[in-house]
């Protein structure tokens, strides 16, 4: 029969592959296959086979997908070419992207293979093409001819390249779904690392995920005591087990064990031929590889640089495992890890979240809780005790840093901070650490107003007594700022920021100690100046909101725009956006400028409906205004008084924001998405959220931070990174925004990609409302 394939037939083929989403969507080797076939179809083959090295530490060869013209069935699937026995063609491999072979009996490349392959597949002619991965030989696509001998074309040539070029795209693809769905089996299991379970209840857990992703498996869940070296089974899951891990077996020395060797190890240990292994001449191991365990893995479960226990898997297939899996099973054990941990220390957690790492004391969040519950505590009260909050500033410690080494500026941290609550316990009182350079003391209450001024004396004398360290002797000085209640303010937050006024004041006038003063309210720094000057801001026309498209990657089209805040002071210039919202959250005008910004953009949806441009507006929205269960009702109120629908005001939330206060966060999040309002995660993967947390709240969109978008063209992590997620949003019936978009290059990957929107420089920079109505005009078809 001819051969007749044409160039303008190859181009119009991989067209075709490329745009089939069903192909796509199809597991590798189907996807695989169904490309050999249209090899043997249109090139009239006999046979089109695709094989893949074992792994990457391998040179051997295994069958993965087959089509014989002449032998329907799968065939040669499964098959293995030792690659010790053919160094000569493995070499070969790995210098040529397309090995044309016209006659395998004459050709010095193949003489290794022509008794065991090429003779009895009847094979005469060859067309091999090399894939590759990371530069390496990852496999290789083999093209072959029986009967009569070929003359491969330059066009036949260029077709096997641009196949195998396809064939590693989908594979890519197919290993990008696959962490997808192993990232979306993590994050199912995320949602547990907070609740109280029980061990036993975890390991159950666990297995089970575990299982779903990897059917056939056989595996145990072991925690580990170290003193006794020894491990304890939790929990086993898979046929035959039960006779592995009879009564007596529950407990195990770590010695001679799978568990045992993985601990060692200090990280994942595969054992491929198990029956021939020193694991299975222990009791367990004889009875597991007697029902045909072939292939052990054990996982370590490492929680602070210490084992805590181990997961164990069983195969009957000693090659069923690949280095893919094995990178899989490094994050399962991470996420076990910290659940298994969470299991055994639900209280430490929790203290570590209220306390700081370094000097063991309570953190800023403990000093609210507490200072809270002493206020509740005294609200009933005819005349509430007072009690006093003191703020210590460590002067110089940056320079210690510099001078001495990060190290050593932590030890005085430390030697300063255990001396300041030595003697504040001594006193009856509470210390606190805030931040690098900052420590608080409660006092409840009991002492006497002298009484107190007397304690404070004492103990920033003890902080400026002479310290020696790195062979220096250091004389730390100090400087404190004190507030009273209720005599400054009625809740913690109020309190701690009227000590704060007051330490403000004392660093500004080089003075040891201030008490707070309501003078100070508007005596500040420039903080205080800004605040003042933002309230009076809100009531006029000083602050501007400016409006950066957002286009649709597939069309090209407006399909909305963002909201961002400009506030060009008389004084100080242009005020960053981020400076405004840090000043409104101190100064308790967050809620109005929120909905400043809100009546504003409304304001600004009536003039595009006048012009007929009908694009949606996103707004940003701060944490306090997720805290605040009524915000859905405002902002609905405020729509429905200009009748417009929610839908045309997109609200962007920050992940930070979400995770403040999970529970409230959802309350709120949920509530405005029952009145039609799209809420959008903004700065998507920097913050601590996981997809199964996002997965249960009522969003219509993540919006990827610019930081892994600027970085696409030239990294490739950041491209697979921003890839997944964009699969994974989609997964979850997510729009994806992509913001910080400058170049084209990056614009077509992220359209390749899927991504649905996109905003950045590459199409316009923030405006003015009529610049922008000008710029959305000038863009219309």
């Amino acid at each position: 029969m001819p051969h007749k394939l044409t160039g303008p037939l190859v181009r119009d083929l991989i067209v075709a592959l490329l745009k089939d989403g069903e192909l796509w969507q199809r597991p590798f080797v189907d996807a695989a296959r169904h490309l050999l076939q249209v090899a043997v179809q249109h090139a009239h083959l006999s046979i089109a086979t695709l094989w893949l090295r074992e792994s990457a530490t391998s040179s051997n060869l295994a069958c993965v997908a087959a089509v014989d013209a002449d032998k329907p069935g799968p065939g040669m699937e499964g098959q293995l070419i030792n690659g010790d026995s053919c160094p000569v063609y493995i070499a070969a491999l790995g210098r040529y992207r397309v090995l044309p072979v016209n006659d395998v009996s004459q050709h010095a490349d193949c003489q290794e293979l022509l008794k065991s392959y090429f003779e009895p597949q009847g094979v005469v002619s060859l067309l091999d093409a090399t894939l590759r991965h990371r530069g390496e030989l990852a496999g290789v696509l083999c093209l072959e001819q029986r009967g009569q001998k070929r003359e491969w074309s330059e066009t036949e040539i260029g077709f096997a390249a641009d196949l195998v070029d396809l064939i590693g795209q989908l594979w890519l693809f197919s290993e990008l779904r696959r962490r997808g769905e192993l990232q979306a089996l993590l994050l199912s299991i995320a949602p547990e690392l907070g609740r109280d379970h029980s061990v036993e209840q975890l390991a159950r857990l666990a297995l089970s995920k575990l299982l779903l992703f990897y059917p056939g498996m056989r595996a145990a869940f072991f925690t580990y005591n170290a003193q006794a070296r020894v491990v304890d089974l939790v929990a086993f899951d898979g046929e035959g087990l039960e006779q592995v891990f009879t009564p007596e077996r529950r407990r195990l020395p770590v010695e001679g064990t799978v568990s045992g060797a993985a601990i060692a190890a200090g990280h994942i240990v595969q054992i491929p031929n198990f029956e021939q292994s020193a694991q299975a001449s222990t009791s367990t191991g004889k009875v597991a590889a007697a029902r045909g365990v072939r292939c052990a893995v054990g996982i370590p479960l490492i929680h602070e640089g210490q084992a805590i226990g181990t997961v164990t898997l069983w195969l009957r297939d000693r090659n069923a495992l690949r280095e893919e899996d094995l990178e899989a099973f490094e994050l399962i054990a991470t996420t076990f890890s910290v659940a298994l941990a969470n299991a055994h220390h639900v209280i430490e957690l929790r203290h570590r979240t209220l306390h700081d790492a370094l000097t063991g004391l309570p953190n800023r969040h403990k000093l609210l809780l507490d200072l809270q519950e002493l206020m509740n505590e005294r609200n009933g009260q005819a005349e509430p005790a007072g009690m006093g909050l003191m703020l210590l500033k460590l002067r110089q410690l940056e320079q210690v840093h510099h001078a001495l080494g990060r190290a050593n500026g932590d030890r005085l941290v430390q030697l300063l901070a255990s001396k300041a609550d030595g003697l504040a316990t001594s006193l009856g009182c509470q210390t606190y650490r805030l931040g690098e350079d900052e420590l608080a003391i409660v006092n409840p209450g009991h002492l006497a107003p002298g009484m107190a001024r007397e304690a404070a004396n004492r103990i920033q004398e003890a902080l400026q007594e002479p310290v020696e360290l790195g062979g220096l002797t250091l004389i730390m000085r100090t400087r404190a700022g004190s507030a009273k209640y209720p005599d400054h303010a009625q809740s913690a937050g109020e309190l701690l920021r009227c000590a704060d006024l007051a330490l403000q004041q004392a660093v500004e006038t080089q003075a040891q100690r201030a008490r707070y003063t309501p003078e100070m309210q508007g005596a500040g720094p420039k903080a205080m100046e800004l605040l003042a000057d933002l309230s009076r801001a809100l009531e006029g026309e000083e602050l501007q909101l400016w409006l950066q498209p957002k286009l649709s990657l597939a069309t090209g089209q407006l399909s909305g725009c963002e909201a961002l805040l400009r506030w060009p002071h008389a004084i100080h210039g242009w005020i960053a956006p981020d400076r405004i919202v840090q000043v409104a959250e101190n100064g308790d005008l967050i809620e109005r400028l929120t909905m400043w910004v809100a009546r504003r953009a409304i304001a600004e949806l009536e003039q595009f409906d006048a012009v007929g441009l009908g694009i949606s507006i996103s707004i940003n929205v701060s944490t306090y205004n997720l805290m605040d269960v009524q915000f859905p009702d405002k902002l609905q109120q405020l729509l429905a008084s200009h009748g417009l629908a929610p839908r045309r005001l997109r609200l962007e939330i920050t992940e930070t924001a979400l995770m403040s206060d999970p529970a409230r966060a959802s309350e709120v999040v949920a509530r405005l998405a029952g009145m039609g309002f799209a809420v959008e995660v903004d700065d998507f993967g920097t913050g601590y959220s996981s997809m199964a947390y996002l997965r249960r709240l009522p969003l219509a969109a993540i919006k990827i931070d610019r930081t892994f978008v600027a970085e696409m063209v030239s990294s490739e992590q950041d491209r697979l990174i921003t890839q997944a997620m964009i699969k994974l949003a989609h997964g979850l019936q997510l729009s994806v925004v992509a913001e910080g978009i400058e170049d084209e290059a990056t614009a077509a990957l992220l359209r390749d990609a899927g991504c649905d929107e996109g905003q950045g420089w590459l199409y316009g920079k923030a405006m003015p409302l009529q610049q922008f109505l000008a710029w959305a005009a000038d863009r219309k078809p």
